[in-house]
């Protein structure tokens, strides 16, 4: 149980991917266990004076310096052994040190998951390789404004398949993960009354890092290519733009030896390359405590 509570910490960082991209990672290499739930909830900032147009790096003055920053509660539950249901809620806030934008903030978008492990492997008496599948869907939770630079997200309702493998050292504590999926996004409404494209992606993380009791420590890449789309400029709607980034980041989480089930965590993550994204540093700051076990169901 332990354990749970320590990785959906750290699976809470992962899933703030930035607010230029309102896509949740929620999926990590670790399943939660019967009848195990683990509650995260999170406290992340970034901001930005500079941006990418297609892959040139610039900035603006008529932005200035553009600040988010979001609270979000994210849970992890076991079903069985081998499925866990996956699910966070966050409220954002965007504003811009520019006299010319409006501060928005509100809830954004809803991300669901279910999360299969249909093999495990056993490489040697010590190596364990998990072969998980996925599937998730997020949504706007409110009507917030979606086509502007200051905005908390594209307003699309997005569905995606994701493939996981994870190695584990099981005497050590180290693992390896590689994630991929397809994200397909769904067209949207803007201020200009008509619909436009938000452009599909590829996502891909890999992480690598060691579990223990007390200590989750973990560094990631995070990739994310969009598969069409258009370039910022003059009259071109922001959810139609090519948003693909690489993101380098690390996570902590400690559990508590005072305070049984709780765990504190930390994150940050900074922007490697990107095109038509604020090139950002995040921070995360949060804690994650483990329910009592339900049982679960034995199938």
């Amino acid at each position: 149980m332990k354990q749970s509570i320590l990785v959906t910490a750290a699976a809470a960082i992962l899933a703030l991917t930035g607010i230029e991209v309102k896509s949740q990672t929620l999926v990590s290499g670790f399943m939660q266990g019967a009848g195990n739930t683990s509650v995260a909830v999170t406290w992340s900032g970034e901001s930005y004076d500079e941006y990418y147009v297609g892959t040139n790096r610039t900035d603006n003055p008529m932005l200035g310096t553009i600040r988010t920053s979001s609270v979000s509660v994210f849970a992890a539950g076991g079903i069985t052994d081998w499925a866990d249901v996956i699910v966070m809620l966050p409220w954002v806030q965007a504003s811009s040190t520019a006299a010319f934008w409006e501060t928005i903030g509100g809830m954004q978008d809803y991300a669901a998951a279910l999360r299969l492990r249909p093999l495990q492997v056993s490489l040697d008496s010590t190596i364990a390789l998990d072969v998980m599948v996925s599937g998730g869907i997020s949504g706007p939770l409110t009507n917030y404004i979606n086509n502007a630079p200051v905005t908390i997200g594209h307003g699309s309702t997005n569905l995606d398949a994701r493939l996981t493998l994870q190695a584990r050292e099981t005497s050590s504590g180290l693992f390896a993960m590689v994630q991929t999926g397809y994200v397909q996004r769904s067209n949207v409404t803007i201020d200009r009354g008509f619909d436009v494209a938000v452009p599909d992606a590829i996502e891909s993380v890999f992480r690598l890092g060691w579990t223990g009791n007390p200590i989750y420590a973990e560094a990631f890449l995070h990739s994310h290519v969009a598969q069409s789309g258009t370039d910022i400029g003059a009259g071109v709607p922001f959810p139609t733009n090519r948003q693909t980034f690489m993101r380098f980041g690390g996570t902590l989480a400690w559990q508590l030896p005072w305070v049984d089930r709780l765990s504190l965590l930390a994150g940050g993550a900074t922007l490697l390359s990107g095109s038509n994204v604020g090139h950002a540093t995040r921070i995360t700051f949060g804690f994650a405590y483990g329910m009592p076990s339900w049982g679960g169901i034995s199938l």
